[in-house]
């Protein structure tokens, strides 16, 4: 019962996020101009230009987010019914969730369905393991590769960092919000220091 509380309450989370994501991602314009106002006179068409970048950004992270969350949660429970799992659309809807924040995510997810495959007894943990091997292979060499070619390519060690750093700070719900954060910070200094200090 612990384990499926935790699962709820991770669920909840994820939702609470993407539901705030969306909000802020379809209208925008009241935050954008906000910043812009606080901003000193000789600052503020730089910072107008980097906003309007990070909103372009932001928004196809968020699209790209949205489609690597089906496609996982359909591959996810595909591959758990396979296995036997009885649970495979909680699980995989779960997994597909969890997407949201990369690399922790994927691997939090695979502790309950492990757990239960566990309790079940018998060969389930093994082919539980192998559904998650298959998927875990065709997102890291087809899913992924192709969804970063039409975002904002970050490399995979700085979002691991930053995703453990901003969790560290901020607790749980940092780690919701350092995906975001990141894509940001990326191009906050591709336009504030590459393009006009360099």
């Amino acid at each position: 019962s612990e384990l499926v509380r935790g699962a709820g309450e991770i669920l909840i989370n994820f939702v609470i996020v993407i539901v705030g994501a969306l909000f802020i991602a379809g209208n925008p314009t009241p935050y954008r101009n906000a910043v812009v106002l606080l901003t000193p006179k000789p600052a503020r068409e730089t910072m107008a230009r980097a906003l309007d970048e990070m909103t372009f950004a932001l928004r196809l992270w968020l699209k790209a987010k949205l489609i690597t969350m089906t496609i996982m949660t359909v591959l996810i429970s595909a591959s758990l019914w396979w296995a036997g799992m009885e649970s495979w659309a909680a699980l995989g809807l779960l997994g597909g969730l969890s997407e949201f924040v990369p690399y922790v995510g994927p691997a939090v997810t695979l502790v309950p369905a492990i757990g239960l495959a566990a309790a079940a007894g018998g060969d389930l943990v093994w082919r539980t393991l192998v559904a998650f091997l298959v998927v875990r292979v065709i997102e890291g060499w087809m899913l992924t590769p192709f969804v970063n070619r039409q975002v904002v390519s970050i490399p995979p060690a700085l979002t691991l960092f930053t995703i453990l750093g901003v969790g560290a700070v901020f607790g749980v719900y940092g780690v919701f919000f350092a995906g975001a954060l990141l894509v940001m910070a990326f191009v906050g200094v591709r336009e504030f220091y590459l393009r006009d200090t360099l």
